[in-house]
């Protein structure tokens, strides 16, 4: 789940939500309506960096997916911007809706939660 995750879905929050409804968690799910209602308006809203790199600037290279638990798995890459090159992770975390597997959250490489940077921004 993991790996076709980050291969069909690595710009999730640039993507329609409708797209997402499969593969990610209702709560995430919301969040990420709001996020994009806000980027529509032309807002600069909660998200502004890549959230699987923590970083603006940069792309992520070989990725490598390991299960740390059933509900956790770590996504580890070359993190590579120009000249500089070193080895990030960031993890999805999981959880069961209606008997099937869906992303619940996502921590940047720097221990940040998406789905809390979400709902502290979209607070209503």
């Amino acid at each position: 789940m993991a790996q076709s995750f980050y291969r069909l879905h690595y710009l999730f929050w640039d993507q329609a939500p409708q797209r997402l409804g499969d593969v990610v968690a209702a709560p995430l799910l919301a969040l990420l309506r709001s996020e994009h209602a806000c980027r529509d308006g032309g807002e600069l809203c909660a998200i502004d960096a890549d959230p699987w790199l923590g970083a603006q600037d940069g792309e992520a290279a070989n990725p490598r997916f390991e299960a740390e638990g059933r509900d956790r798995v770590r996504v580890a890459y070359r993190f590579d911007l120009g000249e500089e090159r070193s080895e990030r992770s960031a993890q999805l975390l999981f959880v069961q809706e209606r008997g099937c597997w869906r992303v619940a959250d996502l921590i940047s490489p720097g221990g940040g939660s998406l789905r809390r940077a979400l709902a502290q921004f979209h607070r209503p």
